[in-house]
């Protein structure tokens, strides 16, 4: 009700479209442009201006394994080659018991490693392309709900800071876990599963990193530690550390050094080779991250991506879920507007099909959660090759 009357106020800009979109990354941005492409009026809204010197261009380091690829394919955009910077099509893992195995991943596979900046404006240039209002620098304050509660826009500030209120039949969030929606109508829920607090250090290179190579360590005892080594570019080797927590951590910035090299000194064989690294990029933390949502379909809007919910950061299938639930959503609102029903009860299939669709992957994780909190389950796969299988095919989403 708020934001009615703040709308409704005479100096505040107003605007329509069949379909606002909020939030550039990869799931924005995939919905706006096949929503574009199928004909309905999208304008997009992104914060961030691309290619601005304060942009992180690697955020924490991600990489697009084969199951992504298919749906970038889809997007007509897998030739796109300005955000690659290199490929992985082996798995190096040191257990917890000190035994080290190499795995080269089924099928020729490869995970293409990125500049999730540059991949961010490839997507959201190429829905400008398809005829998307694309606005970059808008920021959004809150939903506009009708007197039922209902979404019916969005209250924005342009890149002048000017408030602009645009009405909208169906409003598509794509903002991660700070989205809008999430927040001013209290969806998030919490998640009973472990916890991590991850650290990222960019060096210059580390001592017998082989090229293509995708090197993962355990070791630890009741805290266990898991370090992700992995060749981002010549002289840019990315190594994300990530510790078990039982409970949300806030770690400061100040502390972050200390806390890294306190957990790579109780590795022995990692210490040594950490000894004359040379840092190049600032620190990358992240705390918390597992949660996830109580509805992400509601009338007159959408989540999408992140905002659904997330639940696993070391393996992580972030990309895929924002481009596959993109795919879900724009199907499933396309219909909806030319229905001219945007109601909950219309919008449920695709709360339905996304929750389908993801729980097996979740399940999967959930399966892996359990052997970071169990270190002695990680074990087997030292010696037991059909485990190892099934950790890459987790890993490649396959």
């Amino acid at each position: 009700m708020g934001s009615r009357r703040v709308a409704d106020t005479p100096s505040v800009q107003h605007e329509a479209c069949d379909v606002c979109v909020v939030g550039g990354g990869p799931a924005g941005s995939a919905t706006a442009l096949r929503l574009a492409r199928r004909g309905l009026h999208v304008i997009h809204l992104e914060r961030r201006v691309f290619d601005a010197c304060a942009n992180d261009t690697l955020r924490s380091g991600e990489g697009i394994p084969p199951s992504t690829m298919e749906q970038l394919k889809e997007l007509e955009l897998a030739g796109c080659s300005r955000w690659a910077l290199s490929t992985v099509d082996h798995l190096v893992t040191r257990w917890p018991n000190g035994r080290t195995t190499d795995d080269q991943f089924p099928n020729d596979a490869t995970i293409t490693m990125i500049d999730r900046e540059r991949f961010d404006q490839a997507l959201f240039a190429a829905g400008a392309q398809a005829g998307v209002d694309a606005r970059q620098g808008w920021q959004v304050r809150e939903l506009a709900l009708d007197p039922a509660g209902q979404c019916d826009g969005v209250l924005a500030l342009d890149p002048a800071r000017r408030p602009v209120t645009i009405r909208a039949r169906l409003v598509v969030d794509a903002c991660g876990r700070n989205a809008r929606s999430i927040i001013q109508l209290g969806l998030r829920k919490a998640l009973t599963c472990t916890q991590f607090l991850v650290v990222v250090l960019y060096v210059d290179a580390l001592p017998e990193l082989e090229p293509h190579r995708w090197e993962m360590h355990f070791w630890g005892g009741e805290q266990l530690a898991i370090m992700h080594v992995t060749e981002l570019a010549p002289g840019l080797v990315r190594c994300g550390l990530a510790v078990n927590l039982q409970t949300r951590h806030n770690t400061p910035t100040d502390r972050l050094p200390l806390f890294f090299w306190r957990h790579v000194q109780a590795n022995r064989s990692l210490a040594q080779r950490f000894e004359h690294v040379r840092q190049v990029r600032p620190w990358y933390a992240r705390a918390g991250l597992a949660y996830g949502v109580q509805r992400i379909a509601l009338p007159g809007l959408l989540l999408v991506g992140d905002a659904t919910g997330y639940l696993n950061p070391i393996l992580g299938d972030g990309i895929w879920a924002a481009l596959r639930s993109a795919a879900l959503a724009s199907d499933v609102a396309y219909r909806a507007c030319s229905a001219r029903d945007v109601s909950r009860a219309r919008l449920a299939e695709y709360e339905q099909r996304w929750t389908a669709e993801r729980r097996t992957r979740w399940h999967v994780a959930r399966a892996l959660l359990r052997g970071y909190e169990h270190p002695s389950l990680l074990a087997a796969p030292a010696y037991v090759a059909p485990f190892r299988k099934m950790l890459l095919g987790a890993l490649l989403r396959r």
